[in-house]
This record gives structure tokens, C-alpha cells and sequence, in this order.
């Protein structure tokens, strides 16, 4: 049968726009896959989070093989995105989004003073953590500076008020405490603090808000918040349904300009995935941020304690809704988070084991963070090279990052946040850096050391001698050839094609036989252990790592 031409032309057509969609359905699930698999990056791998984009070099950035940053918040990014990636077109970018707690103030970018974030400013008081609080005892103007309440304490017998701290009012309004009188049952508060001053009448809630970063309130995740209508959405949300909506730009116009929303998923950066900062599963923890005093969290808005497990499981309800939402949208994206207190790696790709304790190091510690989970522990995370263990399609994204600086964000006398490398006469640890950095190798993470917690690589980017073998070049080690190993010493080693590293996380100096001969790197920052001697056995000292060649 002989077929008439038009129905060639169409067969034709219909074939090659099969043929697209099936190439275009590869190019969309081989980034996720291309940098989730085991021998994407040779090794060490590098990473970095949250480096200042503005004064750090293209070259300087394009060093890393996995970037935590956003680049959508002006053309200048964009441009520098675009040529970091003509460089390094393997590296990975994520984009950090913070649901967890929203900034006060913003930086007017035009006068440079401080602002009221306009997105807190319209948000309910439902949408913030609050801690159980009491009842105004009578109503209240807008400028009334002395609020009447009907208790001061908790069921526990703990403050519900903390000076200097801030209180939701209502549903709409914000105070800042400046005094509290204990036997009158009363607060004396500067009004419309972030959020507007309006009348109260008697009977409306005051509760603290809950702080645990310096300039943000700690947002109601669980699912257990209530549903609000808010402008721009079109049906009531819960905080994590507003939060999805702020990400995706349907709420752009709440801001003077969209690029001030830094939680923003611009379509002009073509990113591989997110970091959700500060998603834990259990957020419980946030009941000792006074310190020694214990505070309620007011989970169902009943003025009643709950217990951790009931809080974290509604916390973790919110963490999965938020997953899931980004999950359906970027179906291709990677979706890693900071610190995940779980068992297994469940569905997340990975996550950024942001640690600390290297300061003040012990075997068991090292063990925990490392090895094996203390079950014993409430808190106590999965082990870092569990992450490695429990998935077999594709090596999860991981980034283990160490810091200089262990403390917190703490301000000088000039209220000025400290940068430590802005003394002429830093000198990085480079012990805590080579153990931390040979423990990263143990497993098939990246590697991150940074100054702290503070401004993470912002504050500046320390390079060393380990990372590129004194200027060789970086992933000099090529890939692993076997799983770590642990030696009756206590150290671990590893092989890789082009070396291996030996790692004593124990207190005592420990001797390792060698294989072959090796030959230790020839540093310039640490000349008496990075010798570039040849040996066929290594000496180690206590906490301590070391990166060797083959000759």
C-alpha cells in the first residue's frame, strides 16, 4: 500500500517531536543524577557556604565543586554565575532557602539604614513560634506603654517574659519588653516593634516570641498552625503553604523590589537543587534558648506545655509538607538540609553536617559524629558515613563543614560582629583542619572549613595546602578504591588512587605500617608535618590527620 507524502511529513514529525521530548527528559533528570553520582568530583571535594559573592574572585569560586549561595538577588550575580559556570561547568550550585525564621530588618539598599522586613510586617501572629503566654487584664490604645496581664509565669513555675526580649500582641502587633514588674503583673514595652501598634482589647493573648538567631523570630512550622488568609494567595495557608508561595514568587510585591526576597527561586539561575537551612526533625531543643530556664512552647495555642516527642512530631510534619511541595514543583531539583536528627537518610539527597567539638575533641565524640549513632541520645544525629552506607543508586550530597571559630555569633564592645581574620596576625588551626578534613575523606562528602557560624565563607576563604597539594591542582587524589578502614590503633585509613589519608581520632600517638612508600605532601603552611619526605610509616599525632602521595 502505497502511503500518500503528507502522512510521511507527519509520521516524520510526530518522530522527531518524540525524540525531543525524550531528549529533553534526559537533559532534566541527568543533572540531579550526573551530581549525585559516586565519581562526579575527584577528591578532596570542596565546598562552600555562603561566600561573599561580591568580593571574593570568579576563579576563587569556581575552586569549589559544590557552592551553597544565592545568585539571583542582582544582574552582578547572575553574570558571575554564568561565568563560574564557563569554568567549572561540574560544579554543583544550591540555592539556601530559611524557612525556619524569618529577619527582622532588611538594609535599605539605597540609604543602607535598617528596615522593618515588609514581609514581617504583614505576617499573623499565628505564623511566629510562640512561648505560652498570659491574657491582657484590660484593653489597651496605641500608644499604651504598660501592659496588665494575669500571670507571669508558666505552669512550670518559669518567666513567660524575658528582658529585651519581644512579644506578639493579639494577632497583628509586636512589642520589645524594656522592663517587667513581677508582683503588678505587668510589662512596660516600646509598641510596634517590627509590626504596627493598634488597640487591644482585654482578654487578647501577649506571648514571647522565640529567638534563637540574633535579628529573627523562630517561625510556627509545625503543622499544627492554623490556616490564614493572606493577600496574594487564594486560598488560607498555614506558615509553611505561605512560605511555599513566597519561594515561587507569588509574593514578590509584598517587597519594594522582588530581588529583596532573598528566599526567591529566580528562574534565571539555573541552580541543582536547594539547602534547607535549620530543618531539623526535632526543634524541641528550642525550649532551653533561655538558657537554664525551660520555656513552654505554645504548640496548639491552649497556653499548655506539650511534650518534645508531640512538638517534634508536629515539627516534623511541617519540614515534610514543605518537602514535598518543593519535592512536586522541582521534581529533578537535589534537596539536601542542614542537620537532619534522623536514623536514616529517608528522601532527602543528602545534608550539610554543620559540626562542631573539634575544639575540644574526644573518641567518643568523634565516634558518634562519625561512625555510630548513640541511641541513647534524644538529639543525637546519623552518623556521617551512614549516609554513605544506606544509599546504593547514587552517592548522596554531602557537606561536612568545620569552623575556625566554634563560639556563636557574638558582637564586640562596638556592637560590630568580630572577624577574627582581620587580625594581621591569624593563623588558621592547621591541625583542627587537617583532622577534620581527613575525617570528610573518610566518607564521600565535601569539605568545608570556615571561619563561623556567623558569616560562614563570607567572613573570607581560607585555602591550605591539603586542598590542591600546594598548587597542583585540587582533586589530586583521584577517587577512593576501597571503604575506610579501622586499624587495632584506633586510626582509620583509606586508599585512594593517588594516595590516602590516615585519620587518629583517639588521644594517644598512633604508628601506621604503610603499603608501599609514600611520600607526605611538601607544605608550605605547615613545613614541620607536610615535610614531602618518602616513609613507609607514619607517625600521627593524637586528633590529628594526614594526607600522603604516592611517589
Amino acid at each position: 500500500m502505497k502511503i500518500h507524502p503528507i502522512y510521511k511529513v507527519i509520521r516524520s514529525t510526530l518522530l522527531l517531536l518524540l525524540l525531543f521530548i525524550i531528549s529533553v527528559t534526559l537533559i532534566s533528570t541527568s543533572k540531579r543524577e550526573m551530581s549525585m553520582m559516586d565519581r562526579s568530583h575527584p577528591y578532596p571535594r570542596l565546598g562552600m557556604w555562603w561566600l561573599d559573592a561580591y568580593t571574593a574572585t570568579i576563579h576563587e569560586m569556581a575552586n569549589y565543586d559544590l557552592l551553597l549561595q544565592e545568585f539571583d538577588n542582582d544582574s552582578y550575580l547572575e553574570e558571575q554565575f554564568k561565568e563560574i559556570s564557563l569554568i567549572n561547568p561540574a560544579q554543583i550550585n544550591l540555592k539556601p532557602l530559611s524557612p525556619s525564621e524569618r529577619q527582622l530588618f532588611l538594609v535599605d539598599w539605597e540609604t543602607e539604614k535598617l528596615l522593618p522586613n515588609p514581609e514581617i510586617v504583614k505576617l499573623p501572629s499565628d505564623f511566629f513560634l510562640l512561648q505560652s503566654g498570659a491574657l491582657l487584664t484590660s484593653s489597651v490604645n496605641e500608644s499604651t506603654t504598660t501592659l496588665k496581664l494575669d500571670r507571669m509565669i508558666d505552669g512550670a513555675n518559669q518567666p513567660l517574659f524575658h528582658l529585651g526580649g519581644e512579644v506578639a500582641i493579639g494577632k497583628d502587633e509586636s512589642a520589645k519588653i524594656i522592663s517587667i514588674n513581677w508582683e503588678a503583673n505587668s510589662i512596660e514595652v516600646e509598641r510596634g516593634y517590627v509590626r504596627a501598634a493598634t488597640e487591644h482589647n482585654k482578654g487578647e493573648k501577649v506571648a514571647s516570641h522565640i529567638r534563637f538567631w540574633p535579628g529573627s523570630w523562630v517561625m510556627n512550622v509545625t503543622d499544627a498552625c492554623p490556616k490564614v488568609k493572606i493577600e496574594g494567595i487564594n486560598e488560607p495557608v498555614n506558615y509553611i503553604g505561605y512560605y511555599f508561595n513566597l519561594i515561587i514568587g507569588n509574593l514578590n510585591s509584598i517587597y519594594h523590589r522582588a530581588s529583596d526576597n532573598y528566599n526567591y527561586i529566580s528562574s534565571n539561575i539555573d541552580y541543582d537543587g536547594f539547602i534547607i537551612d535549620r530543618f531539623e526533625d526535632k526543634e524541641s531543643w528550642l525550649k532551653w534558648v533561655n538558657g537554664d530556664q525551660e520555656i513552654e512552647l505554645d504548640l496548639y495555642h491552649d497556653f499548655k506545655a506539650v511534650s518534645a516527642e508531640e512538638f517534634d512530631a508536629s515539627w516534623k510534619n511541617g519540614t515534610e509538607q514543605l518537602y514535598h511541595l518543593l519535592r512536586e514543583k522541582y521534581t529533578h531539583a537535589i534537596i539536601i538540609r542542614n542537620n537532619p536528627l534522623t536514623d536514616t537518610a529517608g528522601y532527602y539527597d543528602g545534608q550539610v553536617y554543620e559540626t562542631n567539638g573539634w575544639k575540644s575533641p574526644s573518641n567518643s565524640w568523634w565516634e558518634q559524629l562519625v561512625v555510630k549513632r548513640d541511641l541513647t541520645e534524644y538529639y543525637a544525629q546519623m552518623p556521617y558515613l551512614n549516609w554513605f552506607k544506606h544509599n546504593t543508586n547514587y552517592n548522596p550530597l554531602v557537606l561536612f563543614e568545620v569552623y575556625e571559630d566554634e563560639g556563636g555569633p557574638d558582637k564586640n564592645s562596638n556592637g560590630v560582629y568580630e572577624n577574627p581574620m582581620l587580625n594581621e596576625n591569624f593563623v588558621p588551626n592547621y591541625k583542627r583542619m587537617r583532622f577534620s578534613l581527613t575525617t570528610a575523606l573518610l566518607g564521600d562528602g565535601y569539605y568545608s572549613y570556615e571561619i563561623n557560624t556567623n558569616g560562614h565563607g563570607s567572613l573570607g576563604l581560607m585555602w591550605f595546602d591539603e586542598y590542591d597539594n600546594v598548587g597542583e591542582g585540587t582533586g589530586y587524589l583521584g577517587f577512593p578504591v576501597e571503604k575506610p578502614q579501622k586499624l587495632e590503633s584506633g586510626a582509620y585509613v583509606r586508599y585512594f588512587d593517588k594516595g590516602m589519608v590516615v585519620v587518629n581520632p583517639t588521644d594517644a600517638t598512633v604508628q601506621v605500617s604503610l603499603p608501599i612508600t609514600y611520600r607526605k605532601i611538601n607544605g608550605k603552611q605547615a613545613p614541620e608535618v607536610n615535610t614531602g619526605e618518602l616513609l613507609d610509616v607514619v607517625v600521627v599525632a593524637p586528633f590529628d590527620g594526614i594526607i600522603l602521595l604516592k611517589p
